[in-house]
């Protein structure tokens, strides 16, 4: 019976440290690059494992960090429940008319895009008698069918212009003697950046805009600047959308086309850099061309006005004229502020939603029901079947390649090649591991692409991620394990590194602490240079220390579009009127038109949990 073997792991326990700078003391090891030294640890056979935060023992820090995280200043919302800033709530907007609501959509949208809350805020919902219809009229804009939907405003001069577009639309469609000072607005994504320009013409150019509405509740807003418009639109330096999709494009095709050539023996004969080149050529034609021509639609003169930094937000000078940006005008009206916070997937997600992907009830589409654009995992669950399917390919091809590769050793093992059947035998191995290695890398680059493509979209695109320095402590310890041979739970072991755990201990208080402190790890696998595979439960012991700090990634709550600091970002408002931010949970942006989370936010606005003079009765 082979004796047990020992191997060698390095365990990190980790205590986040408020630092944004890398600083260790003389005597400890300072990790300035994470990746760098896991990567030369591997090369000696060794095992990094980063903990995550909060599950572990905590290391305490050596030496002091040069700068600490900020304070915030304003209050957070956390949960679902609504948040008030300040305000009097006492002022309940009474009247014996109808409250009129003006819904303005977002970028791209229409009269259609808000159709379903403004119905069923005036009519309420059918066969739901717990959300009744409400004294309220809604305006979004000209009535009109699906194929033929008419936006509220126009997109192609800029923010400043769309408070005269709104203007005339009250003017032609509400008369003078249906207003009250009960009227406001309800607006989307981008509609709320109109809506509060709108509002701070009626109240700066009183002759000019006459006084429709009295409040505003924005879903959605980036009341901040988007971040997306920063790394998207051309013209700012950040065009990441081309590179984004072609990424996509010769991943995803590579993984289509180089295995569908490869089946066939006339076609496989084609070069692989051949097949490549044709594949980057036309994800070049389409990045370059297509995409953009298609991305246009999203770049309209509007959106100038309100990336991150836009003066027409923050205040500066336009077209040489010194000019008060929206951010640094007190609103003189009672304010909600709806925030979306998805779950991850988001990108997934998010897609799923806006390409209306999500069904419920009777395979109806969720635009066309009452608060049902809910189901949001159709495509996030069709991603993980590719990435499945991927996975599987790659290591059918990886065996494969091995198989042919051995057989070919053989083949030169057989004696002096002649014409013969050896030869024949090994040109054939040979071909058939070229052909199984050309598939393996095509169906690792997709499966790769798909796994992170999350993380680039919030990366690259969203602008979600940040970072931050912790502090870590780090250890070598030898690890004693079975052999899988003889491993009493059996050959069905999956051969896999399924994960480890080690014993924490809450009455240590250093990195020192650990030395020579038995651990454990569940169902470890290791395979060693020979390629004689270690499965099991192993028990060792920690033998040395070693701390620093390391550069770690997080990412920022959003919606999909907008960073959820944009969105709840606290706008100025008079002390004197009411000011409510709520969470809507698990909601993306698009979602935020229509789900339940919807339903919920408006329910709470007409019943006045978010400011009284939003309290509207029912019929």
């Amino acid at each position: 019976m082979k004796t047990n073997k020992f191997s060698i792991l390095v365990l990190g326990c980790f205590a986040i440290a408020p630092a944004f700078t890398v600083k260790a003391q003389d005597n400890q090891t300072q990790l300035l690059y994470q990746d760098s030294v896991q990567l030369k640890l591997e090369r000696f056979r060794l095992k990094m494992v980063s903990y995550p935060s909060g599950e572990y023992m905590q290391c305490n820090p050596v030496g002091q960090p040069i700068f600490k995280t900020p304070t915030p200043v304003l209050p957070t919302p956390e949960g679902p429940d609504p948040v008030q800033v300040y305000g009097d709530t006492t002022g309940f907007a009474k009247t014996d008319k109808l409250r009129n609501v003006f819904w303005i959509h977002g970028l791209n949208g229409n009269s259609n895009s808000l159709a379903v809350p403004a119905k069923a805020s005036q009519y309420g919902v059918p066969y739901d008698p717990s959300f009744p219809p409400r004294k309220i009229r809604s305006f979004r804009g000209l009535s009109t069918s699906n194929s033929n939907a008419v936006q509220l405003y126009s997109e192609d001069i800029g923010i400043a212009a769309t408070a005269g577009d709104l203007n005339s639309y009250a003017y032609q469609n509400l008369y003078p003697t249906d207003r009250t000072t009960a009227d406001f607005i309800v607006a989307h994504s981008q509609g709320g950046i109109v809506g509060r320009e709108w509002l701070r013409q009626m109240d700066l150019n009183p002759t000019l805009y006459d006084k429709y509405a009295y409040g505003i509740v924005t879903f959605g807003t980036p009341h901040a600047g988007a971040e997306v418009l920063n790394n998207c639109r051309p013209n700012l330096g950040r065009d990441r959308v081309p590179a984004f999709m072609n990424e996509a494009c010769q991943s995803l095709g590579g993984a289509i086309v180089i295995p569908k050539m490869n089946s066939n023996f006339l076609t496989s004969l084609i070069p692989s850099k051949y097949i490549k080149d044709i594949i980057g050529s036309s994800c070049d034609v389409l990045s370059k061309s297509i995409i953009p021509i298609v991305m246009d639609n999203y770049y309209k003169a509007t959106t100038k006005d309100f990336y991150v930094g836009a003066p027409f937000l923050n205040g500066g000078t336009i077209n040489g004229i010194p000019v008060q940006g929206l951010n640094q005008y007190t609103s003189k009206v009672p304010v909600v502020q709806f925030y979306g916070v998805e779950e991850q997937p988001i990108m997934w997600r998010f897609m799923s939603s806006t390409m209306d992907i999500g069904e419920v009830q009777k395979n109806s589409p969720n635009s066309e029901l009452y608060f049902g654009y809910t189901n949001d995992n159709q495509l996030p669950n069709k991603v993980n079947n590719v990435i499945n399917d991927f996975t599987t390919n790659y290591e059918y091809e990886k065996d494969r390649e091995k198989k042919y590769n051995k057989k070919a050793i053989l083949a030169m093992a057989a004696g002096p090649f002649t014409l013969g059947t050896s030869y024949i035998w090994l040109v054939h191995c040979l071909y058939q591991a070229k052909l199984a290695k050309e598939n393996k890398e095509a169906y690792f680059r997709a499966k790769t692409w798909l796994t992170n493509a999350n993380d680039y979209y919030l990366t690259d695109l969203i602008g979600a991620r940040e970072s931050r320095s912790v502090f870590r402590c780090y250890s070598v310890g030898y690890v004693n394990c079975r052999s899988a041979v003889y491993n009493p739970l059996g050959s069905g072991v999956p051969a896999t590194y399924v994960g480890i755990r080690s014993i924490s201990y809450p009455e240590l208080n250093t990195c020192s602490d650990y030395v020579n402190k038995p651990v454990e790890w569940k169902s470890y696998h290791y395979e060693s240079p020979w390629s004689k595979n270690t499965v099991g439960d192993c028990i060792g012991k920690i033998t040395h220390v070693f701390s620093g700090w390391v550069t770690v990634y997080s990412y920022k709550e959003n919606d999909g579009v907008v960073l959820t600091e944009s969105a709840k970002h606290p706008i100025s408002v008079d002390p004197n009127q009411s000011h409510f931010f709520q969470k809507m949970e698990n909601t993306n942006h698009d979602q935020m038109k229509n789900c339940t989370e919807t339903r919920r936010a408006l329910l709470n606005l007409y019943d006045g949990r978010l400011g009284r003079f939003f309290e509207t009765e029912k019929y």
